[in-house]
Order: C-alpha cells, then sequence, then structure tokens
C-alpha cells in the first residue's frame, strides 16, 4: 500500500498526472481517485475559495458532534462491565435474553403503493414531451413513438439541449388516428410528417447512420421539408430528422447490460420513473433557493415518461420492481443527473437549480428517479389512473 501511494503521488506531481480534458483515471494501472483543477493568468485566490467551498459543501460528510462529551466514555465504560464473560466461558453474568424463534429479520418488506398520474414521452430525443390524456401503448423498445425521432447537424451529430436550448420549445404531438407526427415552435407554422416512414414511403427517404451514448444506430431520413423548418425554426443550417428504424429490424438498438433490452434513442433506458412526492421533498429542500415555479415546471425538468405519486419520498429508490396493474417493470436503478435539469422545459433559460440541492443533499451523487426496463415483447397499453407497487428486496 506504501509503494502503491509512494507511485501515485511521485506520478501526480511530475508529467503523469490529469491535464486538461483528458480521461485517464489510472496511472501505472493504479486508480488515482483524483480530479484537476486549472487555474489561469486572471484567477483569483477567490475562485480557488469558492472551488474549495463548494468541494466542502457537496463532498465532505461533516461531522455531527464535533466533540465527544466526557460522560459519553463513562456511559461505555458502564456498558462494557456489564457484558464481561466469566471464566468458563460462554455465559454472561448478565441473564441472557431468549430469543422469539417466531421473529424473522429478512422478512419481506411491504410494497410501496402508488397511483399513475401522468404517461410522457418524447418523440424527439431532446424536444418537448408529448403528454398522454388516457392511454397509451408500449412496445419491446418503451412506449411507443418514444424518442423514434433525432435531431442531427450536418456533420451526422445528434443535437442536444446541451449544445441548443431552443430543442424543448419544439412541442411534438402524435395522433395515433391520422398516423402523423405535429410540430409546433412559438411564432411559426405547424408541419407535421408521417410516423410510418421507410424506403417505400411517398416522401423523399434514405437510410441513414448516426450515434447515440457511442452505439452505431440506423435509421430513416424524414426529407427535407420538416428539414427546413428545423433549420429555421432553430436558426441553425444543415439539420435534418432522423427516425429510427422499426423495432423489428435487424439493426434494432440494444442495451449493454446482461439482460439484453431493445431500446429506442434513449440514453440508458426504456423508461425513466419520478416520484412526486419526491419532487415535492426537493422543492421544500430549494424553498431558499432559486426555484421559484410550479410542481409541474420543476417535474418537466426531469424528463419523465412515468409520473407517480407514492406515500413517501425517495421510496423509487429501494424498489426492485415496480407493477403497473399486472404489467412489470425492473429497476435499472437510479437515474444519474447532469446539468440538463438546469433548463427550464417551458423557457430554456438555465438556472443553478435543482441540481446544486441535488448535489448538497447527496454528498455529490447527483440522482434522481429511477430507470425500468421489461424484457417481454408483447403489446400492452398502461393507462392514467392505473395502481403501481414497488416490490422491495425480499418481497
Amino acid at each position: 500500500m506504501i509503494q502503491y501511494n509512494y507511485c501515485v503521488i511521485s506520478n501526480l506531481i511530475t508529467q503523469a498526472g490529469h491535464v486538461c480534458g483528458d480521461q485517464h483515471d489510472l496511472i501505472g494501472g493504479y486508480p488515482t481517485g483524483s480530479v484537476r483543477i486549472s487555474f489561469g493568468y486572471m484567477s483569483t485566490k477567490t475562485d480557488a475559495d469558492k472551488f474549495l467551498q463548494m468541494m466542502e459543501n457537496c463532498f465532505v460528510t461533516k461531522p455531527a458532534v464535533k466533540k465527544i462529551p466526557q460522560i459519553f466514555y463513562t456511559l461505555q465504560q458502564q456498558s462494557v462491565d456489564g457484558f464481561i464473560l466469566t471464566d468458563r466461558g460462554g455465559k454472561s453474568q448478565k441473564s441472557i435474553v431468549e430469543c422469539n424463534n417466531n421473529v424473522n429479520s429478512l422478512e419481506p418488506q411491504p410494497d410501496e403503493e402508488g397511483i399513475l398520474q401522468q404517461i410522457i414521452l418524447y418523440p424527439i430525443k431532446s424536444c418537448s414531451g408529448f403528454v398522454v390524456e388516457d392511454k397509451w401503448p408500449i412496445t419491446s423498445t418503451g412506449l411507443k413513438y418514444d424518442r423514434q425521432w433525432m435531431i442531427i447537424n450536418s456533420s451526422g451529430v445528434c443535437v442536444t439541449q446541451k449544445n441548443n436550448k431552443k430543442l424543448c420549445l419544439i412541442r411534438p404531438s402524435i395522433n395515433l388516428e391520422t398516423r402523423s407526427l405535429v410540430l409546433s415552435y412559438p411564432g411559426h407554422k405547424m408541419i407535421s410528417i408521417p410516423v410510418d416512414i421507410s424506403e417505400n414511403s411517398q416522401i423523399f427517404a434514405s437510410l441513414c447512420q448516426s450515434k447515440v451514448c457511442g452505439d452505431k444506430i440506423q435509421a430513416w431520413d424524414c426529407g427535407h421539408e420538416v428539414a427546413d423548418w428545423l433549420s429555421e425554426v432553430l436558426e441553425y443550417p444543415g439539420l435534418r430528422l432522423l427516425k429510427q428504424c422499426s423495432e423489428n429490424d435487424e439493426t434494432s438498438r440494444t442495451s449493454k447490460k446482461s439482460e439484453q433490452f431493445q431500446l429506442s434513442l434513449a440514453n440508458q433506458a426504456q423508461y425513466l420513473l419520478i416520484n412526486v412526492t419526491s419532487v415535492e421533498w426537493l422543492r421544500q429542500r430549494a424553498r431558499n433557493h432559486e426555484l421559484p415555479e410550479s410542481l409541474e415546471n420543476t417535474i418537466q425538468r426531469f424528463r419523465p415518461n412515468f409520473v407517480v405519486k407514492f406515500r413517501n419520498a425517495l421510496v423509487e429508490n429501494e424498489c426492485e420492481e415496480f407493477i403497473f396493474d399486472n404489467l412489470i417493470f425492473k429497476s435499472g436503478g437510479v437515474c444519474t443527473r447532469c446539468q440538463m435539469i438546469c433548463i427550464d422545459q417551458t423557457t430554456g433559460k438555465t438556472s443553478k437549480e435543482p441540481l446544486q440541492i441535488l448535489s448538497k443533499s447527496f454528498q455529490g451523487k447527483i440522482s434522481f428517479g429511477v430507470y425500468l426496463n421489461r424484457s417481454e415483447n408483447y403489446r400492452f397499453y398502461v393507462y392514467i389512473g392505473c395502481k403501481v407497487k414497488g416490490r422491495k428486496n425480499g418481497n
């Protein structure tokens, strides 16, 4: 261990440490556990102090009691004296309380019960959501038409709100009867395209290739008209709209986990669940901070598919399965958050919250909401108002 520490430290203070923008967290095969912050000629001590304050607020677990009272040592010694064993071994001088054989420490924990309040899908990746009024079909990749389209630039790279916040103002809606995708943007005319696009479509379509989270995906180009509309409203030339090939195609995308789920253009999982009570808990903690908006606006920041109202906050993190009436969804773990949640999805404006309060609440582990997946390929519907059970470990 001493040799390991010496090697890491000696390398860090010489030429083998971090440089700006690198991703090298190993030196000589050993994890450094280090990060690097750069200061320029214009940096001041105030900048350094702010960085240290951020580290202390977000990553340092402070003791609840700074100095142990003297009486604690007296109580500790009295406790030890009460349980001294005899030289003959085995039994304590104190009477031993007989255990109740009927008590089982591994008893299943009760289910968390809730109600599905909202179903939201995001037809175009990183654009605004479409709120379902009653029920919606689910497929092998998630909610039908959820994240089936994406916008790319002239280099073929997916455009997201991280580099163009105006995307949240594009409001897609799906009409299942006319099988059309309708797009609207403030101050511009709406445009409609068919949801079924292939090489046999009446509009010009060509097969393209792009990447999502490192995965190569194949998709259909949706034509020049919608491409020109996107370039106009976003004030960004050369944009194209692509639709992912059908989940029935051999080119469908799958997750990298051991249980391979088919994926749409979503980053990591088929669904994302948010607990309304957890959002209310978060808003209370941010009451004195920069979050002067409605509950609905805060929910939209997290871009969930399922908005469920459980009785208690954060119980969703403890559940392994979620049962929507008779449909079983497996938890894919908590959703790690980035600066995207700082974008007001109704205006495109940014703020420090709720990212800052999340970081302070969970000692730097910025996560909120849970991923869900289904491995079955059967087609079903999910309904607004259906009962949801969160099943914990041991049930």
